[in-house]
């Protein structure tokens, strides 16, 4: 992931299965398309921010990303590939909150 010009997130982790093999037809070539091994969905990655980082500079980051594609190029955007859906991890030993609904 690109980073604002301020701002340039620390990759700390990844969790990921297998890659995803895809390919498919160009139909403006007549030929295949290249295979492409992809971190397949669900993959995590586990990014770490400076403590000094500005909090406004990182909510714009995170809201430039949300629900958008990280995909290196235009057509694998245009195609759907690499949507991100960012949360927030600590390592500490929290309690988690749940809602029941009835």
């Amino acid at each position: 992931l690109k980073g604002m010009k301020s701002i340039k997130p620390e990759l700390k982790a990844v969790a990921v299965a297998r890659p995803q093999v895809i390919s498919g037809w160009d139909f403006d070539q007549n030929c295949a398309k290249p295979t492409r091994r992809l971190a397949p969905a669900g993959t995590v990655f586990f990014l770490k921010f400076e403590p000094q980082s500005d909090k406004e500079v990182i909510k714009k980051w995170v809201e430039s990303i949300w629900l958008n594609s990280v995909s290196d190029d235009q057509q694998s955007r245009l195609d759907g590939f690499g949507i991100a859906i960012l949360g927030t991890w600590s390592d500490k030993n929290e309690q988690m909150q749940m809602e029941v609904e009835q």
